[in-house]
Order: structure tokens, then C-alpha cells, then sequence
């Protein structure tokens, strides 16, 4: 198959932040556009405002040499600047006015159209303007099986796909030239505890991954900058870093303490997610597993409403992936700020336990709160297959029963193992955008709203709770969780504080 190669020096009218190394955009163009339009949405008309830069070598036929490049011939296309004079290469930050084009065309060979350059560069500058916001990334408890949490050797700088053990292993996505490709504005990088240590160590473990996280930002600081607020949020993309915040995934990891949770707020922690694969002392979790373990609560217990308002007071985003659907239903009844779906999907589209049923979307609807997008391919088509395609579809479904304001993303990267063809890694992220601005139903700030700006508001709007909770007066909960709420086997590795004598103990 005869093959060959032409650059293109494009000149681009607006500012364009970038690294040294290649993007690329690449397979399911030829799928037919998905219908997204969301209920109640005005979106006739939405793609002639679609503002791109004047790109006249893909408006009409070009000729270049002895080639010619028609408005609608397939190529494949990747955009790099490390050819071009006109980009310091040494400051990502700094904007550019222009790209290096590289066409490769090979004959039968359809990835890339006319179209999708002009899309692809639209995602560029929308992604700029707004911060590409991504609610659940792994890769600390993958720092912790494989290099046991020390960082002194561990170049994340570096390209990991070809560095063991990451190479070797599928559960790998993410590294800094790869999230800078792949335009991130801001990552929630997860502490997680497995529930195996629930009732034993798994504060320590939680704290453990905290610092980590912390100490892994700190070791970039010309890349990565920790967030604990929206406004955080938006000064580091300003600032042409990667804001990094921390989520705690599953209620275990405070154990059964609010002190715990308040704890964890001030070291940085700005979402729990209330159940992981495991039911807590005082939450329900969605999973049903093959030992029996059931939802034993009908929800959230008297304690789990307790934390829900504890969390709510702080200002620390409640997330209900991994809960169950009563556990959801006594959240919306109980917290008083939006909560967040981190790493979750449609039901309607794919049922698993982990996606989200319509009756709750219709619930979110009133909370204010947010669905962030999965990538994983058993919650996207319950197979081991999917494609970028297939995460759209999942937005479009969502956006079409409960409008627009309520979408986000959350791919999951580095905890599963199944990625949709399309969006392999972190540095893919751009091709969703692409596959999404197809559809003639979506304008500029209807991807802007997805990429970034529906989680900077409900960041925002719980920030408010917290602050009209303060200028109140309300006070830290006292409140202890009862032996009633306790597992059974929930006194295993456990000191019981009520069998002391009071004032008349030793202190040793």
C-alpha cells in the first residue's frame, strides 16, 4: 500500500497551549453522527456559530506538490510543534500562533477527514478557554501496588508506556506528557483503601495515599498545582497547570469517624465517595457480590445521613458512584449541596450496578448535581468492547433526558482495565470533544459545559452551602456512630475506648 508524507505549516488565529510532543486523532470518524439534542434545549442552528480559524487548505481542494488533498479525502493526521520556529517547546504554557500539520494518506485507508482537522483544532481552543476536568483517575493506588508509593525513581515526566512495570501492565494510562496531550486542565487523583482493610487499617492506608498524592504534585510544580477549591481550579489552567485534587473513594476510609472526615477535608480531600465495593457500617453499597454480601441497610443508616450533613457543612462533595439506589435516594432527601456521580454512565444504555437508573437522573435534575462519564467498557456497553462512539452515546443519552448542565467526565483511568477504542489513554480525551462536535446539535458551550464548567459550578454551589451553613453557625457534628450501626465482625482489630475506668485509668 503506496504511502506518503507532506507537511503543512497551518497558521491558527487563536492561542494554543501545547507540548513538545505528538497528538494524535485518529480511528471511528466514519461513524454517522449520534442524536444528542437534550429536552427543552434551543439547539437549531447551534453548528453555523461554530467559530474555527481560517483553515483554507481544508475548504477547498489543495494541491501540494504533486498531491491533492480534497475538502473530504480520508488521512491520517497528527499534529505536533517540534518541527515548528514558532513554538517554545520550553514553556507549554506560552501561546502559540502555530502548528505543524503531518498528512499521511494511504490509499483505502479512511481515519481522518477534512472535517475532523477542522473539529479537532475547534477542541484545541475550546479546551484552553475552559479546563477539561476529569472526576476519577487510580493511578496513586497503581504507585502503591508497583513501586510501594516511592517516588524518588518514579519519573512521571516520562512516557510510561514504554517504562516498567507500567508497560507490561493494562491497568496503565496515565502519565504528564500524556495528560498534557490529552489538554487536562484538572485531574481528581483517588485515595483509595480496599475494603478488605474496612474496620482494620484503612484510615492509615487513606492517609498513606493522601500524602502521596500530595507528594506527588509537589515533585512537578511546573506542571501540576494542588486544587481544594473551583477558583483553584481555574487559576491553575490559567496558569498552564494541571490542577490536582483528591478524592477519597469509599466511607470505609473514615472509620466511622467524623473526626476522620474532618481530618481528611483539611488535608485536601474535597469528595468522599460514600461506598465502594463494599457496604460501610452506615451506607449501602450497589454491589452485590458472590460471598452474599447484600445491601443490609435500606440506605443510609442514622450515622450515614449524619455524615452526609457533616460533608455538607465542610464543603466535601458527596459522590454516590458505587452506592445503591436507596443509598442515592436518602442522599437527595438529606444533602443540601449538589453530589456527583465521579466515575459512573447511563443504565438506560448499559446496566450495571455502577450506572446511573433514569429515575435518579430525573432526581439529580433537582439536586443540581452531576453525571461524570465512564470509560470503562463494561459500564459503557457491558462487554469488553466499546468505542469512543459509545462513551458519546452515553452523553447524549443523558443530555437528552435531563439536558446539558448535567454531564461531566469521568473516565476512571488506571482503575480498569477495558478502554473504549478511541479514548486508550489520557492523551484521548481530545477525540470524545471531536466525536461530540459532529453532532450538529452541539455548540461551543455545550461542550465547554461537559468538559469543565457543569463540575466548576457544582463545586461552586456546594462551596455555597458550606458558607451559608458557617455564616449560621452550624457547628462540628458530636454525633457517634451506635454499636446497633456496626457490622458484625466489625470489632475485629478494634480498641474499645468505653472499656476504660474513666478519670481513675493509668496513662501510660
Amino acid at each position: 500500500m503506496k504511502s506518503w508524507i507532506v507537511s503543512i505549516l497551518v497558521l491558527v488565529l487563536f492561542g494554543l497551549y501545547s507540548s513538545s510532543a505528538e497528538i494524535g486523532i485518529g480511528a471511528n470518524s466514519q461513524a454517522k453522527n449520534r442524536s444528542g439534542k437534550a429536552q427543552n434545549d434551543d439547539s437549531s442552528g447551534s453548528n453555523k456559530n461554530v467559530e474555527v480559524p481560517p483553515l483554507e487548505f481544508i475548504e477547498e481542494t489543495v494541491i501540494l506538490g504533486e498531491d491533492i488533498i480534497d475538502p473530504g479525502s480520508s488521512i491520517e493526521l497528527t499534529v505536533t510543534n517540534s518541527e515548528s520556529p514558532f513554538i517554545n517547546t520550553e514553556s507549554p504554557e506560552t501561546p502559540i500562533a502555530a502548528v505543524v500539520v503531518e498528512v499521511e494518506k494511504e490509499e483505502k485507508q479512511k481515519h481522518v477527514t477534512a472535517d475532523d482537522i477542522k473539529l479537532y483544532l475547534l477542541v484545541q481552543r475550546l479546551l484552553n478557554e475552559t479546563p477539561l476536568i476529569d472526576g476519577h483517575n487510580d493511578l496513586p493506588y497503581n504507585i502503591r501496588k508497583f513501586i510501594h508509593g516511592q517516588l524518588s525513581d518514579f519519573n512521571f515526566n516520562s512516557d510510561l508506556k514504554n517504562t516498567p512495570p507500567w508497560s507490561r501492565s493494562v491497568w496503565s494510562h496515565t502519565d504528564l506528557p500524556r495528560l498534557r496531550r490529552g489538554r487536562v486542565g484538572a485531574q481528581w487523583f483517588v485515595a483509595y483503601a480496599p475494603c478488605q482493610s474496612q474496620n482494620q487499617n484503612a484510615v492509615q492506608i487513606t492517609l498513606e495515599q493522601i500524602d502521596l498524592i500530595i507528594r506527588l504534585v509537589s515533585k512537578y510544580p511546573d506542571h501540576m498545582k494542588l486544587a481544594f477549591s473551583a477558583d483553584d481550579i481555574v487559576q491553575a489552567h490559567k496558569e498552564g497547570k494541571i490542577a490536582s485534587l483528591i478524592g477519597v473513594e469509599g466511607g470505609h476510609s473514615i472509620g466511622n469517624s467524623l473526626a476522620t472526615l474532618r481530618a481528611f477535608y483539611d488535608l485536601g480531600v474535597r469528595y468522599l465517595t460514600l461506598t465502594h465495593t463494599c457496604n460501610t457500617a452506615w451506607a449501602d453499597s450497589s454491589l452485590v457480590d458472590n460471598a452474599g454480601h447484600k445491601p443490609q441497610h435500606g440506605g443510609l443508616t442514622e450515622f450515614g445521613r449524619t455524615v452526609v450533613k457533616e460533608m455538607n457543612r465542610l464543603g466535601m462533595l458527596v459522590d454516590l458512584s458505587h452506592t445503591s439506589r436507596l443509598t442515592m435516594m436518602d442522599v437527595f432527601q438529606v444533602s443540601k449541596a449538589p453530589v456527583i456521580f465521579s466515575h459512573s454512565s447511563a443504565f438506560a444504555l448499559c446496566n450495571s450496578t455502577r450506572n446511573v437508573p433514569d429515575d435518579i437522573l430525573q432526581e439529580l435534575v433537582f439536586n443540581g448535581g452531576i453525571v461524570m462519564v465512564a470509560f470503562f467498557n463494561f459500564f459503557v456497553k457491558c462487554s469488553q468492547n466499546a468505542t469512543v462512539v459509545d462513551v458519546a452515546d452515553h452523553i447524549n443519552y443523558i443530555r437528552g433526558r435531563i439536558g446539558i448542565d448535567t454531564i461531566g467526565i469521568g473516565s476512571g483511568y488506571d482503575g480498569i482495565n477495558f478502554t473504549p477504542t478511541g479514548l486508550e489513554d489520557v492523551e484521548k480525551y481530545p477525540h470524545l470533544f471531536v466525536e461530540l462536535a459532529r453532532n450538529p446539535g452541539w455548540s461551543n458551550d455545550d461542550l465547554k459545559k461537559v468538559a469543565g464548567e457543569n463540575f466548576l459550578r457544582v463545586f461552586r454551589d456546594a462551596e455555597q452551602v458550606r458558607d451559608s451553613m458557617r455564616s449560621i453557625g452550624v457547628q462540628p457534628s458530636q454525633q457517634e456512630i451506635v454499636s446497633s450501626e456496626y457490622l458484625e465482625e466489625s470489632a475485629r482489630c478494634r480498641y474499645n475506648l468505653s472499656t476504660s475506668s474513666g478519670g481513675n485509668a493509668s496513662i501510660h
